[in-house]
């Protein structure tokens, strides 16, 4: 190992291929919630729902993983700046604050009125609360 590598001048080759596959997952985390956002603005039932027949992703499910994807970026170690980290800080929080209301909601069997701030969800089967994330997708996001 050089003297450069050993005070953090050079980026080793396993450094490199790190920050390239956080940078593809926090994109393909953002893009999923984008794609599942722009399913509910628009109406497409395919961009709800990655898997045919199984249930759709929620808009607050949607807008959690958008959050999760930009926060990513914006914390990348490489970039971070006053500015970028308090973004990703603010988008961090956004996510925890919307899952833990759902998580909330499903623990007090009490409808606190953001499952369908931004949509209204007309395809919930009966028996669920419309637009609501399933707890353990709330749980999951805000981990």
């Amino acid at each position: 190992m050089s003297q450069l590598q050993e005070v953090g001048l050079v980026e080793s080759s396993g450094d490199m291929a790190a920050r390239r596959v956080s940078f593809v997952c926090a994109i393909s985390i953002a893009a999923v919630g984008g794609i599942g956002l722009a399913g509910w603005l628009f109406s497409i039932a395919a961009f709800q729902s990655i898997v045919p027949g199984l249930p759709p992703i929620k808009a607050n499910g949607a807008v959690a993983l958008l959050l999760i994807g930009f926060s990513l970026l914006m914390l990348r170690p490489e970039l971070v700046s006053g500015k970028r980290l308090l973004l990703g800080r603010v988008a961090s929080w956004a996510t925890i604050i919307v899952t833990g209301i759902t998580i909330a909601e499903w623990g007090l069997r009490r409808n606190l009125g953001i499952d369908e701030v931004m949509f209204r969800d007309w395809a919930t089967q009966p028996g669920f609360s419309p637009g609501r994330m399933s707890p353990l997708t709330a749980l999951s996001l805000a981990s």
